[in-house]
């Protein structure tokens, strides 16, 4: 049987996930001026930080960096993730729900050329606000967010 798992990301996930990133993601952190292993680096040193697995693959290494009462929520994803889509998601909401419980507001940006993520953030409850050219350049990023009470 093929399982599904988290947990609390390690060193190596992320060598192995920068070397192994889907094209989307890849092009999002070159857009942004960074490398594959120092973007996941930041999010494991300066946040919360996880790794999801399926069967011990890296499918997908996530978190969420503390930014005063926010929290700038990240996933970066082996090309992997899109033969397991449905079970992504479901886990996606799932830690969503859970950092919902720690910040007044998530938030983060995205490439506005990558309309899968846009599509799966808006399934999971975010909105979008202003588009803004960011990184050496100025590729256009959209913010996204989602604001609730606690």
């Amino acid at each position: 049987m093929t399982r599904y798992e988290i947990r609390p990301t390690i060193i190596p996930d992320i060598q192995k996930l920068s070397k192994n990133l889907r094209s989307q993601d890849q092009e999002e952190i070159r857009k942004l001026g960074a490398k594959p292993r120092s973007a996941l680096m930041q999010g494991y040193l300066h946040g919360e930080c996880y790794t999801g697995l399926f069967n011990k693959q890296v499918l997908t290494v996530f978190g969420v960096v503390p930014e005063g009462t926010s929290g700038r929520v990240w996933m970066l994803c082996s090309p992997e993730i899109n033969s397991h889509l449905l079970t992504i998601s479901r886990e996606s909401l799932k830690q969503i729900r859970h950092f919902s419980t720690q910040y007044k507001m998530l938030f983060n940006i995205v490439d506005e050329a990558n309309d899968l993520t846009i599509r799966w953030l808006r399934g999971l409850g975010f909105q979008f606000g202003n588009t803004i050219p960011i990184g050496p350049e100025g590729h256009n990023f959209k913010e996204f967010y989602l604001c609730h009470s606690r």
